[in-house]
């Protein structure tokens, strides 16, 4: 049985990276590595090498050849690489018939703990991997990370390979890696989007953190991902989580120069003011790095251009002393002090560092740079090559982690710029943009006398930031309406438009603030002016739930009929929110609340989802039918009874719901309760008659994907409503199966207290121990013991429970508490391979004690005739050998004793007899 290799095993070549095909020799000679051959670096004989590379190359001819010339298919390097995990890492799919034919170990994994399932999910190889799981591959098999096929697919961006893992088998998106990286995590940092998106629906925690306290959200900021960090702000991430550096994802993408994602950051309110743990500011960051781009953004969202970091050092200075003159010059006109920071002046700092373009701006400004300018010109040359450095340091700092999101040079961040500039106003100069950023802070604060000075002064009011928001649309979301009056008597536009089409009003709506909602109702603004989404003023008050601005909006003469471009109208989001009030006076108010969304869904799903019994009541006292469904055949009870609303799916069912419709996936609200671990909700389905063995279309019934699951509350709530613990699914597999190969030893044991038969072999010869051992998991590997599992029972290859134990679990847990279950330890395979060759093979010296201790005989030979003793020699695990050799001599003696002791009673007999 071909496993992974030790880590003992030094030097040994990989086939990791390999000659192209038509670079094909004879075999034994191939170069791969300068002058040291393949045959030489991995001690393979030519026909290896051929089966290999003929696998890797995806050369059907030449595995069939190299097979029928008696090599054996499990072959590997010294990394462990078999012909099967070559074909898999390449995506080979042409050849993995020919080899599981030959008896290709499917369970073989590389030094690194990888599978052949892992290889194809990296690969992205959808087609490999299809191939695998139909011949019995597990889909969940961890590496010495800890990282799953699903980690190692969502990593490398395989959007289909993610797809079909979480859909085709609801692979769960658990990691156990001690970094505590995760599968989202692991998207992030590629900004493979569209393998967000799926994860999020499946449920993956938005804002777990890894162990250096980084989320999604932060590595999709660290590498200037946006359309990664929208998908995750749009699922309900929080933006503002820091890394144990206290560095937040604003503060990174301010660090690494990532516009983009920084205007989505603060677009979305993310807090742009929040320093690290060493006292320094997003701004800060973004002038010692020089990223005018994101200083423009910063400053326009409300930072003070006369920031400083934890030792009292100034933006100013930061970039004087870095020597970015553009963004030194953002920094002067936006109102950054010029004078003074606490270890020196700017001007000072410049000179020491020979930054003569900074000292002429400084000077412009106003600073007294005396006889700096004659230190700085002595500065300059010596300091020409590291400033160069700093450059590169800094644009290779910038660099994202993926092609799919390049990073804008200094020459396009200008270009952007100056668009944005340009819709300001026409004629546009630096010191009125300042003055402009100036008004829309005053606006912030709600500071009406600097608003009134500023306007007087020639500040134009209706100048937007670089997100299109004008002074009044900034005082309307802060709540200042009187900043909103005294822009009005000076001509501002309450009406105008942001890049999101939002206007002053639905800003004011959807952040709750009344007062100003009436100010611009009664100031005769657009009420159903829509944004870029089709949400209206009213859609904002009713997802924000303030009954006041609804009220207010009401009177006015808003419409609360008008959808979103999706359909959902104010009653749909309302109800969505659990605003029952705001439901209610909508309804008062003539808005219909059976209107169907694009998707189908109606306000009554929506609340069903949302989970709001008190909207719920409501519409059914209202009379809205419950037979209407989404487009996937969703129903409400069923979109309650998947997010574990127990008292809606008690109300419901009360009010006729039938709680066995199945959506257009043969999922019915027991499936789905089932499925997402809601017992409460289980129990409430059953006692309203619904059917708790119903099946999906790949006969999968709720115990079994309760036990897959790992849900043991769930698992015994069926059982206790009569499920049977016996049922398969529609591939022979038993909920006891299930629960073991994923290793939830809870549901295991609800299961056998259950009754259910932890002996009984799917379809495939696979007993529950053996998928438990192959897993590693130990815990399950106890319950099923504890409930008289076979210990001896293998698969259609023979291959043992304590075989694969030693295989899969590297500390020896799992197979010493098979050695201590009386496990056979001498059982070998179909290729004669014993537990003590393979942990010989594996150089594990405990396991290799316990056998010994246990009666495990050294003498043994597999197919090649090799002796554990010659495996541990072969695969470099010098610690074996005395041990080993030990014990071959006592069995030697053992067995010279006895023939002594029978010869000499033998001759005892003679003589009696003679």
């Amino acid at each position: 049985m071909g496993t992974a290799r030790s880590e003992a095993s030094q030097g040994a070549l990989s086939f990791c990276s390999l000659p192209a095909p038509d670079a094909r020799d004879s075999g034994a000679s191939r170069r791969v590595c300068g002058d040291v051959t393949l045959s030489q670096a991995n001690k393979l004989s030519p026909g290896a090498v051929r089966l290999i590379l003929g696998a890797a190359h995806g050369d059907l001819e030449e595995v069939r050849l190299a097979l029928r010339s008696g090599t054996p298919p499990d072959v590997h390097d010294g990394n462990g690489m078999t012909p099967l995990l070559a074909a898999a890492r390449h995506g080979q799919d042409n050849v993995i018939g020919a080899l599981l034919e030959a008896g290709s170990d499917l369970n073989a994994t590389e030094h690194s703990g990888r599978g052949v399932a892992a290889n194809a999910a990296a690969s992205g190889s959808l087609r490999c991997l299809q191939a695998f799981v139909e011949a019995g591959a597990t889909v969940t098999l961890r590496d010495k990370r800890g990282s799953t096929p699903l980690y190692l697919a969502a990593a490398a961006g395989h959007t289909d390979v993610v797809a079909y893992l979480l859909s085709a088998h609801s692979v769960s998106t658990a990691v156990d890696r001690q970094d505590g990286k995760t599968c989202l995590w692991a998207a992030a940092v590629g900004g493979f989007a569209g393998v967000v998106k799926l994860l999020v629906a499946a449920g993956e925690d938005l804002n777990c953190q890894a162990a250096d306290g980084t989320t999604p959200v932060w590595m999709a900021a660290e590498g200037g991902h946006a359309d990664a960090l929208r998908a995750l702000l749009n699922a309900g991430a929080q933006g503002d989580v820091p890394n144990k550096k206290g560095d937040t994802p604003v503060w990174i993408a301010a660090s690494r120069g990532h516009e983009n994602v920084l205007e989505v950051l603060a677009s979305r309110g993310a807090d742009v003011f929040q320093e690290n743990k060493e006292g320094t500011p997003p701004a800060w960051v973004a002038s010692k790095n020089g990223h005018t781009g994101c200083l423009k953004i910063l400053l326009s969202a409300g930072q003070d251009p006369r920031c400083a970091d934890g030792d009292g050092d100034t933006a100013v200075w930061a970039a004087a002393r870095s020597g970015h003159v553009e963004a030194l010059k953002v920094l002067l006109e936006a109102g950054g002090d010029p004078h003074t920071s606490k270890s020196s002046t700017p001007a000072e700092a410049a000179a020491k560092r020979g930054h003569t373009a900074v000292l002429k701006l400084l000077e412009e400004a106003g600073a007294n740079v005396g006889r700096l300018m004659e230190v700085a010109e002595s500065n300059h040359p010596a300091r020409e090559k590291s400033i160069e450095r700093a450059r590169l340091r800094s644009a290779r700092s910038a660099r994202p982690r993926s092609p799919s999101s390049p990073s804008l040079s200094r020459s396009s961040t200008f270009r952007k710029m100056s668009v944005s500039l340009n819709v300001m106003s026409s004629g546009v100069r630096w010191k009125s943009v300042a003055a402009a950023q100036r008004l829309r802070f005053a606006a912030r604060r709600g500071n009406t006398t600097e608003v009134e000075v500023l306007v007087k002064r020639g500040v134009n009011c209706n100048a937007v930031d670089i997100n299109g928001r004008s002074a009044a649309m900034i005082a309307a979301e802060h709540g200042h309406s009187n900043v909103l009056l005294v822009l009005s008597c000076l001509g501002a536009n309450l009406n105008h438009h942001d890049k999101s089409g939002s206007t002053p009003l639905a800003l004011a709506a959807a952040n709750a603030r009344a007062s100003c909602v009436q100010f611009l109702t009664a100031s005769g603004v657009t009420l159903d002016a829509p944004d870029n989404q089709g949400a209206t003023p009213i859609h904002n008050a009713a997802q924000s739930g303030n009954l006041e601005c609804l009220t207010l909006l009401l009177r006015a003469g808003a419409s609360p009929l008008q959808p979103r471009l999706n359909g959902r109208t104010p009653a749909w989001v309302a109800a969505f929110h659990g605003h029952a009030g705001v439901l209610e006076a909508l309804a008062s108010a003539g808005a219909p609340l059976d209107t169907q969304a694009s998707d189908g869904t109606t306000p009554l799903w929506a609340a069903s989802e949302g989970g709001s019994l008190a909207c719920v009541q409501l519409l059914l006292s209202r009379g809205v039918p419950l037979s209407t469904m989404a487009l996937d055949g969703t129903s409400p009870l069923l979109a309650a009874a998947r997010n574990g609303h127990t008292d809606i799916v008690r109300r419901l069912i009360t009010a006729g719901a039938d709680p066995n419709t199945p959506n257009k996936d043969c999922e019915t609200p027991a499936l789905a309760a089932a499925r997402r671990g809601h017992a409460e909700t289980i129990l409430a389905l059953h006692e309203g008659k619904a059917n708790v063995i119903s099946r999906n279309e790949d006969g999968m019934h709720p115990l079994w994907l309760a036990a897959c699951n790992g849900h043991h509350t769930v698992v015994e709530a069926l059982l206790r409503v009569g499920a049977s613990p016996h049922l398969e699914d529609g591939d022979g597999d038993t909920p006891v199966w299930a629960a073991a190969k994923s290793g939830h030893a809870k549901a295991l044991e609800s299961l056998l207290r259950g009754g259910a038969d932890p002996n009984k072999i799917r379809r495939r010869g696979h007993p529950a121990l053996w998928m438990a051992a192959q897993g590693g998991h130990v815990d399950a590997m106890e319950v099923l013991i504890r409930y008289r599992a076979n210990v001896n029972r293998g698969d259609m290859k023979g291959v043992s429970p304590l075989l694969c134990a030693i295989s899969s679990d590297a500390t020896g847990a799992a197979a010493r508490l098979l050695i201590e279950a009386k496990a056979d330890v001498n059982r070998a395979d179909s290729n004669g391979v014993t537990p003590l060759c393979q942990a010989a093979f594996h150089g594990n010296l405990g396991v290799v004690g316990a056998l010994l201790a246990a009666g495990a005989r050294p003498d043994r030979v597999d197919r090649n005739r090799d002796k554990p003793i010659d495996i541990a020699r072969r695969e470099g695990h010098s610690h074996l050998i005395q041990p080993l050799y030990d014990a071959e001599v006592r069995l030697v003696a053992e067995a010279e004793a006895k023939r002594i002791v029978q010869e000499a009673a033998r001759r005892a007999q003679d003589e009696m007899g003679g």
